[in-house]
């Protein structure tokens, strides 16, 4: 048997949420499914819901990262406020945003350090003429020993502590603010 594997480019905005949708459960897992009471949130966003009625919101877009992180944290603005009280009475919003792109968003690091955001790389591919995402495996946080200073009676010893350092878009994105 022989698998013609190849990565597809170019896919419409359409074709994308339809794969996604299909890959609903390798992105927020197994027991979830698509949350049909609202409308939909455009070309780009989906919500799921799990058993416990715990929704998240999955952003996406085939080429633009920052894009997809923006119209999440959009949706997820609109779901917090205009949408919920237009539709639900017993709305609980969204406990998570998932970005999918093809490479992780700038400032991410910053925002899942928050417990804010989620993300997942993916290439489209089309294997034997079927199209499909393959999830890429998430990467391992960067991360520097940092010396924290103990205060107290003997503030002589320090403690050391892992951390994730800042993406070089997002070290360039606070050097440029105001200060």
């Amino acid at each position: 048997m022989t698998l013609n594997l190849r990565i597809i480019g170019d896919i419409s905005s359409s074709e994308l949420q339809e794969l996604v949708e299909d890959s609903l459960h390798a992105v927020a897992g197994e027991d979830n499914e698509l949350w049909e009471t609202l409308p939909r949130l455009g070309e780009h966003c989906l919500i799921v819901q799990n058993p416990k009625e715990e929704l998240t919101l999955i952003s996406f877009d085939a080429t633009d990262a920052a894009q997809a992180l923006v119209r999440g944290l959009s949706c997820m603005e609109k779901l917090n406020h205009e949408l919920a009280q237009l539709f639900l009475v017993n709305y609980v919003r969204p406990s998570r945003l998932v970005v999918l792109a093809p490479e992780p968003p700038p400032g991410v690091e910053t925002l899942r350090g928050c417990g804010l955001v989620e993300s997942q790389t993916f290439k489209v591919i089309e294997a034997n003429g079927e199209r499909g995402l393959l999830f890429e495996a998430a990467e391992q946080a960067r991360s520097a020993t940092v010396t924290v200073p103990r205060f107290g009676k003997d503030s002589s010893h320090t403690e050391e502590t892992d951390v994730a350092t800042l993406s070089t878009e997002e070290e360039q994105f606070f050097e440029q603010l105001p200060q």
